[in-house]
């Protein structure tokens, strides 16, 4: 008769330790918060006084409202004459402009794309805003984080306050919403809503395809057919209109597109992740951290992919070791997942936004029998705390920052600490997915 009672004492004990922790966690939670919501407004009022606010949106924007007017979304001259047209901050510089979106990007923002720039970009911050309150209380429900525990603030607080989602939403990032409807996908299949997680997934596809497409495989190695082919099948519609629309205004798109790629990643451009590029401490690339090392390009290339099939085995491993069936479980391994897809390939800092995963799935282990290893994640993500352009604009105020700008350990450790990060955070996660034990039980609803 006595051993039912030592559970449900343990379980007395965790809720008391949670409650004793739960002021402290609520007071750094609305720090956090007061502290993302004062550097938004402090960031996005210096854009209003001297440059072009959301100024990603504002290019994909441009392109859009070029091509329905019977121009070439590819033609850098004639996006920037349309921005020049359409109304908002139009003496503002635009040299940055690039358009390196495919054209199912550009068919997803066609109804903004309509509007005059300044209601485009009010009713675009709009819905990034909706998206990310409800990719919130996805990601509440599905790490079953309780209330009153501080857990919450604390989601809400960090999030808001790290670089990627600074980031992201000043820029008017298009990831920002595809990061939020993939969650939102996440949400639905754990719900069994195949159908809805798939079309939601496809749309995120659509908006920003290296984001979304490796969840889609993700669907199909679990053999939620459901999803995966629903996700396919929006995404090609949408691609098919797309490619349809661009045949018909004679837009040729693809050298186009591939030429706007190359200028962006020439030596010195906005995507060249070599040492030359004054904005290169907002990339994440694990040829940023293995440049430093590996000077040949070929050398460099065959270290990256070396490095992402080690990870990518682990994975496999920690994968096969035990399915997620819990939805703490499938956090934890599409934030894994996540992690795996931004290293070997061009990201900014704006795509580690998908690590609220990461981050939601920590919060609800802190009082869990994984406290350590959700302590781990937590930790190894806190350099996305770091504002975005912090390391740019110290080295342009301290001259002898400056002059160590130029240092090998300066732009091999220091200069891409988001890429540290993502790294870092990476091998913890592949961590705590290879220590799972197989005979694990489901995790408490708390």
């Amino acid at each position: 008769m006595r051993l039912p009672c030592v559970p449900l004492a343990g379980t007395l004990t965790k809720r008391a330790a949670a409650a004793k922790l739960g002021p402290m966690r609520r007071c750094l939670g609305i720090a956090l918060l007061v502290m993302g919501c004062l550097q938004l407004g402090f960031r996005g009022m210096q854009r209003v006084r001297v440059d072009v606010p959301a100024w990603d949106f504002a290019s994909v924007y441009a392109a859009a409202r070029t091509w329905m007017h019977g121009g070439d979304p590819y033609d850098l001259p004639s996006v920037v004459q349309t921005w020049r047209e359409a109304g908002a901050f139009s003496h503002r510089d635009v040299s940055y402009f690039a358009t390196v979106y495919p054209p199912s990007s550009l068919v997803t923002l066609m109804p903004l794309a309509a509007l005059r720039a300044g209601p485009a970009m009010v009713l675009w911050m709009a819905l990034c805003l909706a998206l990310l309150a409800m990719q919130f209380a996805a990601l509440i429900d599905m790490a079953q984080i309780r209330r009153g525990d501080g857990g919450r603030l604390l989601l809400w607080g960090a999030a808001l306050a790290s670089a990627p989602l600074q980031f992201g939403l000043l820029s008017g990032q298009l990831s920002m919403p595809a990061i939020s409807l993939c969650i939102l996908a996440f949400w639905c299949a754990g719900r069994e809503r195949d159908g809805l997680a798939g079309a939601l997934l496809g749309l995120a596809c659509a908006v920003k395809p290296q984001m979304a497409a490796p969840f889609v495989m993700y669907y199909l190695v679990l053999r939620r057919l459901k999803i995966a082919g629903v996700a396919s099948l929006v995404a090609a519609a949408i691609w098919a209109v797309a490619i349809g629309a661009m045949s018909v205004s004679h837009v040729h798109w693809v050298a186009g597109w591939s030429q706007s790629v190359a200028a962006t990643t020439r030596l010195g451009g906005v995507n060249d992740y070599g040492w030359t590029n004054r904005f290169r401490d907002e990339i994440i690339d694990l040829k940023m951290l293995l440049i430093g090392v590996f000077h040949n390009p070929l050398a460099l290339r065959a270290a990256v992919g070396g490095v992402t099939i080690v990870l990518l085995a682990c994975y496999v491993g920690g994968f096969a070791r035990r399915r997620p069936a819990t939805s703490r479980d499938q956090l934890l391994a599409l934030a894994a997942l996540s992690a795996l897809c931004l290293l070997p390939v061009y990201h900014r800092v704006y795509d580690a936004a998908i690590f609220t995963t990461a981050l939601a799935w920590g919060l609800a282990e802190l009082d869990g029998p994984r406290r350590g290893a959700a302590g781990a994640v937590l930790v190894a993500m806190t350099v996305f705390l770091i504002p975005f352009d912090s390391v740019k604009s110290l080295g342009s105020r301290l001259h002898r920052l400056s002059a160590l700008g130029q240092s090998w350990w300066w732009q091999t450790l220091v200069v891409p600490h988001y890429a540290w990060g993502v790294l870092a955070t990476a091998i913890v996660l592949l961590a705590v997915m290879a220590c799972r034990r197989t005979d694990e039980g489901p995790e408490r609803a708390g």
